[in-house]
C-alpha cells in the first residue's frame, strides 16, 4: 500500500508535465494544426482533453472553414494514442456522426433567439441536416419542410451534382432519402438507416448513374488568338492572355 499511494503522489507532476505538453507535440499534430487549435481557444493538453476531439474541431470549423475531416482524425487519435488513418479506418462514422449531433444542437441553440427566424430554420431541426446540408438544399431551392417532403433523393443527389459540377459521396443520398422521409412525418432515422437500400439499388442498377463532370473537348474550345483579341477589347491586361502564359513558359524551358 505504501508503494502504490508513492507511486501515485509521483504520477501527479508527471500528469501536470504531460498536460502542459505542446500541442504541436501530439502524435498526429503539427504547428499548423496547433495554430487553428489555438485561433480556436484551446492552447493546452488540458483544454483538448475537457473540450474533447469532437467539439474541438468543431470550434476549430467555425475560425478555419476549410479545415478537413483528417484534423478531427487526429485529434481523436492524439488523444487515444493512435494513428490519425487508423482512426478514419476504424472510427470515422462514429466520429461524424458525433460532429453532426455537435453542429445541430449549436444550430438549434443559434435559433432560440429572434422567434421571427425559427420558420426559416426549421430544416435545421431535422435529425440528418447540419448546417452544410442545409446550405445544399438551399442551393437546391428547399426552403420549407413542405418543399423537401415533395422532393425525390434521386432528383436531389443528381442536381447538387449537377449544380456543384462535382460528384459527391453516395451518402448525400442517404441523407437526403432520410430527411425526405421525416418531413413526411415518418420517424427520425439516421441517415446510415437507408444505406442498405442505396446499396442494393447500386447493385440492381437502378441506382442514379455516376455523375461525370462535363469536359469541353478541344474542338469546342475558343481560339487562344480570339480570345486574348476579346480580352484586351475589353480591357484585359495584357499578361492576363493565355498566349502571353504560353510565351513565358516556352521562355523557361529555353533557358
Amino acid at each position: 500500500m505504501p508503494a502504490a499511494r508513492s507511486a501515485s503522489r509521483m504520477s501527479s507532476p508527471v500528469r501536470a508535465r504531460a498536460a502542459a505538453r505542446p500541442l504541436a507535440d501530439l502524435p498526429n499534430l503539427g504547428p499548423r494544426s496547433a495554430q487553428m487549435l489555438a485561433a480556436a481557444g484551446i492552447t493546452s493538453l488540458a483544454q483538448l482533453k475537457r473540450v474533447g476531439a469532437v467539439a474541438a474541431y468543431a470550434r476549430v470549423r467555425r475560425v478555419a472553414p476549410a479545415a478537413s475531416l483528417n484534423l478531427l482524425y487526429a485529434l481523436a487519435g492524439a488523444l487515444d494514442g493512435e494513428h490519425w488513418q487508423t482512426v478514419k479506418r476504424q472510427r470515422k462514422l462514429a466520429l461524424v456522426t458525433a460532429l453532426e449531433d455537435v453542429e445541430r444542437a449549436r444550430a438549434r441553440s443559434a435559433r432560440k433567439a429572434p422567434a421571427g427566424k425559427r420558420g426559416s430554420d426549421a430544416l435545421l431541426a431535422l435529425r440528418n441536416i447540419g448546417p452544410a446540408m442545409r446550405r445544399d438544399l438551399d442551393l437546391l431551392g428547399i426552403r420549407s419542410l413542405r418543399q423537401l417532403a415533395r422532393a425525390n433523393a434521386d432528383r436531389l443527389y443528381l442536381r447538387l451534382q449537377q449544380r456543384t459540377h462535382a460528384r459527391h459521396d453516395p451518402c448525400v443520398w442517404d441523407t437526403f432519402a432520410a430527411a425526405i422521409h421525416q418531413a413526411r412525418g415518418g420517424e427520425a432515422l439516421p441517415w446510415w438507416h437507408f444505406t442498405r437500400e442505396r446499396k442494393r439499388r447500386e447493385a440492381e442498377g437502378s441506382f442514379p448513374p455516376r455523375f461525370v463532370p462535363r469536359v469541353v473537348p478541344p474542338a469546342a474550345r475558343p481560339d487562344a488568338r480570339a480570345l486574348v483579341s476579346t480580352m484586351r477589347d475589353r480591357g484585359a491586361p495584357a499578361h492576363a492572355a493565355p498566349e502571353v502564359c504560353e510565351r513565358r513558359r516556352d521562355r523557361r524551358r529555353d533557358r
